[in-house]
């Protein structure tokens, strides 16, 4: 199996590359990993949550769940502007995700069907910053 059958770095630093150089995301901090301080605002941080359903005999096929945390600063006097900020920024991810699995075709020889699974909250509870996480399930095959 070695490092064909494993997915979730490839698609991660793909995506990290990927995103940074996408005209929608210009002037947003794009990382893989999750930092201790995440100014500069808004940023994106790709997270690997797993890898499944690794094939070890035949082609190289698998799945990738990747955690995309949004975050956006707002005004702590009005929370409501974070929150657009976020939604923005949602939408933004959503259409550079749309273009990316052409790239990993071309980019990494790599068939990548994806999902976003859910987008949850943070509940507010990093107030007066508002974070999102985007659960993104990648099934992909060489």
């Amino acid at each position: 199996m070695g490092k064909e059958g494993l997915g979730w770095w490839p698609l991660t630093e793909h995506l990290c590359d990927y995103a940074a150089l996408q005209p929608e995301l210009a002037g947003i901090t794009v990382r893989a990993g999750n930092a201790t301080s995440k100014a500069p605002y808004p940023c994106l941080e790709i997270l690997w949550d797993k890898e499944s359903s690794m094939a070890l005999h035949g082609p190289a096929k698998g799945g990738v769940s990747l955690w995309l945390d949004l975050w956006a600063a707002g005004d702590d006097q009005n929370p409501a502007a974070a929150y657009e900020t976020l939604y923005d920024l949602q939408s933004r991810v959503c259409d550079v995700l749309t273009r990316w699995s052409d790239a990993v075709w071309h980019d990494l020889n790599m068939v990548a069907k994806l999902s976003i699974a859910e987008i949850n909250s943070d509940g507010d509870s990093h107030r007066p910053l508002a974070k999102s996480r985007m659960i993104l399930n990648i099934d992909w095959r060489k």
